[in-house]
């Protein structure tokens, strides 16, 4: 079984590779500048939402699609770091093209998200999740795609800042 995961993870990291260099996401300095890469890719504008109460409970961030925009929610309690990964995941999604769930639509509350198809990451244990939330391949990429924007954008600007201490 941990085979079959390592290949899948393999072939995630591959996919967000590719999409990172196709894209040119190596040119971002900044998520300002990453935002605008994946906007202009998308033909969409991007939102980022930090929200507080009780929308975000079981979801660390989501990604909200309208016809005419993206909204990406995130929970502002959470630390700086930890809102960056799911950022990060959540423009995976949008990198990748992932379909929405419709399913975590019901869940939230809040009028600003009616009428958008939504996609999120759910706290639920994968013994819990009903069939629809469980699905490796996207959110394998999504993670993916975190990590690399994040090893990308999460450093020190130059080298030489880095080598400094060793």
């Amino acid at each position: 079984m941990a085979g079959h995961e390592n290949t899948r993870w393999r072939r995630a990291i591959k996919a967000a590779e590719a999409l990172f260099l196709t894209n040119e996401l190596g040119s971002a300095r900044n998520i300002g500048e990453l935002t605008k890469i994946v906007s202009a890719k998308t033909g969409k504008r991007i939102t980022i939402d930090h929200v507080d109460g009780p929308d975000l409970a079981m979801t660390t961030a989501l990604w909200v699609e309208f016809s005419d925009s993206s909204l990406i929610v995130l929970r502002a309690q959470d630390p700086a770091y930890y809102q960056a990964r799911g950022l990060f995941h959540e423009l995976g999604h949008i990198l990748f093209q992932h379909p929405a769930c419709e399913a975590l639509g019901t869940a939230m509350r809040a009028d600003r998200y009616r009428g958008g198809h939504v996609r999120g990451r759910v706290l639920i244990p994968d013994h819990r999740q009903p069939t629809i939330y469980g699905n490796e391949q996207h959110e394998g990429e999504a993670e993916a795609m975190a990590k690399i924007l994040g090893r990308h954008l999460l450093r020190a600007r130059f080298d030489a800042d880095d080598k400094m201490f060793g």
